[in-house]
């Protein structure tokens, strides 16, 4: 078994250093270490100072035109400029086409009457011809009317004013000479209306200022046609010279419209009157019969006209 171990004893003093021997052979390079963290970024240095300005280089290649921008608000108009010298005449142009004819104007006064001429030298008379056969007589007149057919300016419904089963009526002179067998009567009818309904006409003679007797009629028709509406007289009457004689119409036609003037002055006075009315006729008129003519509140003439 071995014993404990002795101290260490004293080391002895450094001998002198022997001549440095031959440098080895560089070893081959290890394996490059794996790179360390990057360290945390210093404080940035001062900034230099900037250095002259180099020479300007060849200028770059001309860039794309850019998009033309939007147009900006018109300036303020400047100041006319003084007129320019007048140029030469141009070339005239073709004559344009001849417009249409202007509205012809109004026709200017007559002038006044010129001096009437000296009266040329009578004729020499000439040989009396042989006298012509006679001729036939004049039968004067063929027509009587209440008014003329182009003064109609209103129309008369079958209840005119309200009225109730009435006829119209208006005076129609024949003037100074006799007027021989009218057979026709006619009325002028605006509107046909419903264009059924009973309708006559008759002739009568005044007596006083507010009666008449009837002389003549139409059969009673039962439709009516616009226009010129002529029934014939059952018996043709002969019109006297001097005598006042009234046309008359009977109309029954629903909604239908006479021609008619207004005229007549709205009262009974002296004399037979201008135009009237009379109601409550259920079966129109028979000759013979006895009509008062005394009701001028319409002021309605209807156009009636008796004719051959």
């Amino acid at each position: 078994m071995a014993g404990a171990q002795g101290l260490p004893g004293f080391t002895g003093a450094t001998g002198a250093q022997g001549l440095q021997g031959l440098a080895g052979a560089t070893g081959a390079q290890g394996v490059q270490g794996v790179t360390g963290a990057t360290g945390v970024t210093g404080t940035p240095g001062l900034q230099g100072f900037t250095g002259a300005t180099g020479a300007t280089g060849a200028p770059g290649l001309q860039g794309f035109t850019g998009a033309t921008g939007a147009t900006g608000a018109p300036g303020p108009q400047g100041f006319t400029g003084a007129t320019g010298a007048t140029g030469t005449p141009g070339l005239q142009g073709f004559t344009g086409a001849t417009g249409a004819t202007g509205t012809p104007g109004l026709q200017g006064f007559t002038g006044a009457t010129g001096a009437t001429g000296a009266p040329g030298l009578q004729g020499f008379t000439g040989a009396t011809g042989a006298t012509g056969a006679t001729g036939a007589q004049s039968s004067s007149a063929s027509v009587i009317m209440t008014t003329s057919l182009g003064n109609i300016e209103t129309v008369i419904s079958p209840n005119e004013g309200s009225g109730n089963n009435q006829a119209l009526g208006a005076i129609a002179f024949g003037g100074d000479l006799d007027v021989e067998a009218l057979q026709n009567v006619a009325a002028y009818v605006i509107q046909v209306g419903a264009g059924t309904g009973q309708f006559q006409m008759a002739v009568l003679e005044n007596l006083t200022v507010s009666t008449a007797e009837v002389v003549a009629v139409t059969n009673i028709a039962t439709t009516i046609t616009g226009g010129l509406f002529s029934l014939p007289l059952v018996n043709s009457v002969n019109i006297l010279a001097g005598v006042i004689y009234y046309l008359v119409v009977w109309n029954q036609v629903n909604a239908s419209l006479l021609g008619a003037k207004i005229a007549g002055i709205g009262t009974v006075a002296d004399a037979p009157p201008i135009n009237f009315r009379v109601q409550n006729l259920p079966a129109g008129f028979t000759i013979g019969q006895i009509i008062n003519i005394s009701d001028v509140s319409l002021q309605r003439t209807p156009w009636l006209s008796a004719m051959r």
